[in-house]
C-alpha cells in the first residue's frame, strides 16, 4: 500500500458548483422563455396576418358587392324604361313624363335624354337645368348603344360645373318591329360611392378608394361628397400594385406603398359592371402595432423570468453549496486525523440527514478506534465487537433514515397544508362580509346602473352568492384530507398516534359527497346522479373516522363509475330512460351496532367478480384507472380495524349493496394488530 500524501484539488471560481449552479438556471430560464416565446410570437404573426388579410378581403368584397348591386339596378331601372315599345315615336309629353319618373326614382340620375337614329335629341330632362353632356361622351354612348346594340357605362368623368365624379349609362330603345330606333341616355352622379366607402371600417387609421381603368380616383373615405374635388389620376406603379394584390395570393405583393405613400397592408376588389377598383389599405404601422405589443411583453416577461431563474439560482445554489462545503472541510479534517469533527447542519433534508449520518460514522469510528487501541492485546474480541457494532450502525441508520424521510416529507407536505388551510378561514371570513355588502347594495340600491344589472346578470350573482361558500367548504374538506394522508405518514414515521375519537358518521358521507359533488352533477353526455339519503337516528361511535370516511370514499366512488359503465354505448335519451341513483341508508341495528347501506343502480356484477372482489389488486377497470386496492382496503378498515362486518350483494344488471356494520365502541384490540 503506497504512503504517498493525496494531492488536494483546488478549486477555481469558474469550476465552482455555486457558478455552474448559477449559470445553469438562467441560461435555462433565458433559452425557454426566448425559444418558446420567439415560436409563440412567430405563430401569432401568422395567424394575425392571416386574419387581417381576411377581413380586408371580406370588407373589400362587401362594399364592391353592396357597388355593384347598386350600378345593376340603376342600370335595370333605364333597361326596363327603353323596353317600352315605340319609345322614340310616342307623344313629347308622355316621353316626358317617363324620364321624369325615372329621375324621381334616384336621385343618382342627373340627367336623361331620347335620342333618335340620328344621334339627335327628342326629349331631355335634368333637376338641374340645363346640362350639356361633353360630345365626346355622347357620341361614344350612341356608338356602343345605337350602332352595337349594346347596354354601355362609360368611363368617369369629371363635370366641370361642380367638380364630382360622373358617368353615363346607354341602352338601346327598340321599336314594335324590334328594331334599334334610338338609345336611352343617362348621366349618373357617383356620390352614392361614398355611402359604401364611409361605411367600410378598415380600423383605426385605414381607409378605402375606389378608381377606374383610367387612375382616375373616383371615391375614398374622408372626404365627403361635396367638397370631393377633381384628384390627379393616381401612379402607374400604385396602379399596378393594385392589380398585382386583385390577382396574387401571397400577402407579399399585398405590401405596398398606398395612396399617402406609406406602406400599407392591401386588398382591392373588382367592381365588375364598371371594371372599376375597390382598394382597402391599412398602414402598416397599424398593422403591426399587435405584435410590437406582444413582443414587448415577451421582452418583459422575458427579462423577469430571466431574473427569477438567476435569484432562484443563486439561493439553490448556496442552499446546497454552502452544506457541501461544510461537509468537505470535515471530510478534510476526518482524513487528517481529527476523528472530533462534528458537521453543523440543521437542514431538514437529505443534506442535513448526511451531515447527521457522517457525524454518527465519525462518532463510531472514533469508538472503534479508541477500543481497537485500549484492547490491542485481546485483537478477536475487538474484531468481534467491531462487527456486532457494524452491524447494528448499518441497521440502526436504516431505520433511521427510513423514519427521517418519512417524517419529512410529512413535514413538507404539512407546511403548505397549514398555509393553506389557515388563509381558508380569512378567505372565507372576507366572502361573508362582501356578501353582506352586495346584499345591502341590493337592498338600498334595488335599481342599479343598467351596465351593472347586465353585469349582475351575466355572472349570475345569487349563484355565486350561493355557491362561492359551498366551494370555500369544499376547499377546506379538501385541506383537512391531505392533512389526513400527512397524519398517515406521521403515523408511519411513529412521530404520533393514531386518531381514534367519536365520530359522527353522517357528517363524514356528507363530506365525501361534497368532494364527489362534481361527478354526480349532470354533465354532456349524461343525466345527474341522484342521491337518496335515509338517515337513521345515530349515535356517535369510536372510530377512526379519516378511514371510515376513506371506506366511504371508495363505495360512492365506484357505485358512480358503475353507473356509467352501464351507461355506455347509450344514447343520452336512452341514458335519462334509465335510474341514475345512489341510496344511502343508515340505521342503528341494536344498542351496540349500526349499519350503512349503499346501493347504486349501476350495471352490476357477477359470482366470478363477487368472489374476488376484496382480493388486492383485482379491478375490472381499464388499466390506469383503477389499481384494486380500494375494496381491498376497505376491508382492512371495516373488517380487521374495527372490528365490523361487511357485506355486499349485487346482480349483473341490477346494481350493487354494499353494508357496512361498526360496532359503536370499539373492542380493546390486541398489541400486534395495534402494531400493525
Amino acid at each position: 500500500m503506497s504512503d504517498q500524501p493525496i494531492k488536494t484539488l483546488q478549486l477555481t471560481k469558474k469550476s465552482s458548483l455555486i457558478t455552474r449552479l448559477r449559470l445553469s438556471f438562467v441560461l435555462l430560464g433565458f433559452l425557454s422563455v426566448f425559444i418558446s416565446g420567439g415560436m409563440q410570437l412567430y405563430i401569432s404573426w401568422q395567424e394575425h396576418l392571416k386574419q387581417l388579410e381576411l377581413r380586408q378581403e371580406a370588407k373589400a368584397q362587401a362594399a364592391a358587392t353592396s357597388i355593384n348591386a347598386y350600378l345593376d339596378d340603376l342600370q335595370r331601372k333605364i333597361s326596363y324604361l327603353a323596353r317600352v315599345r315605340g319609345l322614340v315615336d310616342m307623344d313629347a309629353n308622355v316621353q316626358q313624363q317617363l324620364l321624369e319618373g325615372l329621375i324621381r326614382h334616384n336621385d343618382a340620375y342627373e340627367y336623361a335624354e331620347i335620342i333618335d337614329a340620328n344621334g339627335n335629341t327628342i326629349t331631355s330632362i335634368s333637376p338641374y337645368g340645363s346640362i350639356v353632356l361633353d360630345p365626346t361622351v355622347r357620341t361614344a354612348a350612341f356608338n356602343r348603344a345605337f350602332r352595337q346594340k349594346e347596354e354601355y357605362i362609360g368611363s368617369v368623368k369629371l363635370d366641370p360645373d361642380r367638380d364630382r365624379p360622373m358617368t353615363v349609362i346607354a341602352v338601346p330603345i327598340r321599336d314594335n318591329q324590334d328594331q334599334v330606333a334610338g338609345i336611352l341616355l343617362t348621366q349618373v352622379n357617383l356620390a352614392f360611392l361614398w355611402f359604401f366607402v364611409t361605411r367600410t371600417e378598415v380600423g383605426e387609421t385605414g381607409y378605402v378608394y375606389i378608381i377606374d381603368q383610367q387612375r382616375n380616383l373616383v371615391a375614398k373615405t374622408g372626404i365627403n361628397a361635396e367638397y370631393f374635388k377633381a384628384q390627379a389620376a393616381i401612379e402607374e406603379t400604385l396602379f399596378e400594385k393594385i392589380r398585382t394584390s386583385l390577382r396574387s395570393p401571397d400577402v407579399i405583393n399585398r405590401v405596398y406603398r398606398g395612396l399617402y405613400n406609406q406602406r400599407v397592408l392591401g386588398q382591392s376588389h373588382l367592381i365588375a359592371t364598371t371594371q372599376w377598383y375597390l382598394v382597402v389599405e391599412l398602414p402598416i404601422q397599424e398593422v403591426y402595432q399587435p405584435i410590437r405589443y406582444l413582443a414587448w411583453v415577451g421582452s418583459l416577461i422575458l427579462l423577469a423570468i430571466t431574473l427569477i431563474a438567476g435569484m432562484i439560482g443563486f439561493l439553490l445554489a448556496r442552499s446546497i453549496v454552502q452544506p457541501l462545503g461544510k461537509l468537505t472541510e470535515a471530510a478534510i479534517a476526518l482524513s487528517q486525523g481529527n476523528f472530533d469533527t462534528i458537521v453543523q447542519i440543521k437542514a431538514r433534508n437529505e443534506l442535513g440527514l448526511l451531515a447527521n449520518t457522517f457525524n454518527s460514522m465519525t462518532h463510531q469510528v472514533k469508538e472503534l478506534l479508541s477500543i481497537a487501541e485500549t484492547e490491542r492485546e485481546s485483537a478477536e474480541v475487538a474484531l468481534v465487537n467491531f462487527k456486532k457494532a457494524q452491524a447494528q450502525l448499518m441497521q440502526s441508520e436504516k431505520m433511521s433514515s427510513l423514519g427521517q424521510l418519512v417524517a419529512g416529507v410529512a413535514h413538507e407536505i404539512n407546511n403548505p397544508v397549514n398555509f393553506i388551510y389557515g388563509n381558508l378561514v380569512h378567505a372565507e371570513e372576507y366572502t361573508d362580509e362582501l356578501l353582506i355588502l352586495i346584499n345591502l347594495y341590493q337592498t338600498h340600491y334595488p335599481d342599479p346602473h343598467p351596465e351593472v344589472r347586465e353585469k349582475m346578470e351575466e355572472m349570475d350573482l345569487d349563484f355565486l352568492s350561493q355557491d362561492l361558500p359551498k366551494m370555500l367548504d369544499s376547499m377546506k374538506v379538501g385541506a383537512n384530507r391531505i392533512r389526513d394522508i400527512v397524519l398517515s405518514l406521521r403515523n408511519f414515521s411513529r412521530l404520533d398516534e393514531a386518531d381514534l375519537k367519536k365520530a359522527n358518521l353522517h357528517e363524514g358521507i356528507e363530506n365525501t359527497l361534497m368532494i364527489l359533488n362534481n361527478r354526480l352533477k349532470a354533465k354532456a353526455d349524461r343525466p345527474a346522479i341522484d342521491v337518496i339519503k335515509d338517515y337513521g337516528d345515530l349515535p356517535l361511535i369510536e372510530c377512526y373516522a379519516g378511514q371510515i370516511n376513506q371506506v366511504f370514499m371508495n363505495f360512492l366512488a365506484n357505485a358512480i363509475d358503475a353507473i356509467e359503465e352501464r351507461n355506455q354505448g347509450l344514447t343520452l335519451e336512452a341514458m335519462k330512460a334509465e335510474p341514475h341513483q345512489i341510496m344511502i341508508t343508515t340505521k342503528l341495528t341494536d344498542p351496540d351496532t349500526v349499519q350503512i347501506v349503499i346501493t347504486d343502480t349501476g350495471k352490476g356484477m357477477d359470482d366470478a367478480t363477487l368472489r374476488k372482489l376484496f382480493t388486492p389488486f383485482f379491478t375490472t377497470k381499464p388499466v390506469g384507472k383503477g389499481t384494486g386496492l380500494g375494496l381491498s382496503i376497505s376491508y382492512q378498515i371495516v373488517v380487521d380495524k374495527h372490528g365490523g362486518q361487511l357485506d355486499v350483494t349485487s346482480e349483473l344488471g341490477q346494481g350493487t349493496t354494499f353494508m357496512v356494520t361498526l360496532p359503536i365502541a370499539l373492542a380493546p384490540q390486541p398489541a400486534n394488530l395495534r402494531e400493525s
